[in-house]
């Protein structure tokens, strides 16, 4: 394999210098590999590997413990930071981290997403972070609506009226009454005459 041309090690060099400036040593440290590999010059190699050394002393590392409300440790947890993939899985070695602020993301199947401000600082070595998931609800059953008939009030049967039993339970007044004036205009007729 040809390894990388002069000017290709003084524009690692130069990368490295202005990511390490701008606080991502990460991307100072991808590009400093470049610039100690045996085809650069050895006065550019020498600065690299110095600045290479710093840069590992310096970067911000951290240890992530996760766990249920249990206290029972995952493994099975990918990491992102600001939208980057830290980690797949958890192995309980410290990761490093570029210094500043961060949004770190926490996914583990069957739990919810949990979401971690972190602040870290250059030379924060193994810095703990804890963070406990919470399972997710399964999804509540969909119930199929039943067709049920709409309601219809319900008729009580009424008895077949009896005539016998209507005549026994007439009053005698009317009758009685009808009597009583029939016998009055009889008597009326008879005194007139």
């Amino acid at each position: 394999a040809v390894g990388p041309s002069l000017e290709q090690c003084a524009a690692a060099n130069e990368s490295a210098q202005d990511a390490q400036r701008a606080g991502k040593l990460r991307d100072a440290r991808a590009s400093l590999t470049t610039c100690i590999a045996a085809d650069c010059p050895a006065i550019l190699r020498q600065d690299c590997t110095q600045r290479l050394e710093q840069i590992s002393r310096i970067m911000p590392t951290v240890v992530f413990v996760v766990t249920d409300a249990a206290g029972n440790d995952f493994a099975e947890v990918r990491v992102r930071s600001d939208d980057a993939v830290l980690a797949e899985r958890l192995g309980g070695t410290a990761i490093e981290i570029d210094p500043g602020q961060h949004i770190l993301s926490f996914e583990s199947p069957g739990f919810g997403r949990v979401e971690k401000s972190v602040l870290l600082r250059v030379n924060e070595k193994d810095r703990v972070v804890k963070v406990v998931m919470t399972p997710v609800a399964p999804p509540a059953p969909q119930l199929t609506p039943q067709h049920t008939p709409q309601h219809t009030p319900q008729l009580t049967p009424q008895p077949e009226p009896n005539p016998a039993r209507a005549e026994a339970g007439r009053s005698p007044w009317p009758y009685v009454s009808f009597g009583v004036a029939g016998a009055g205009l009889a008597a009326g007729a008879v005194l007139t005459g």
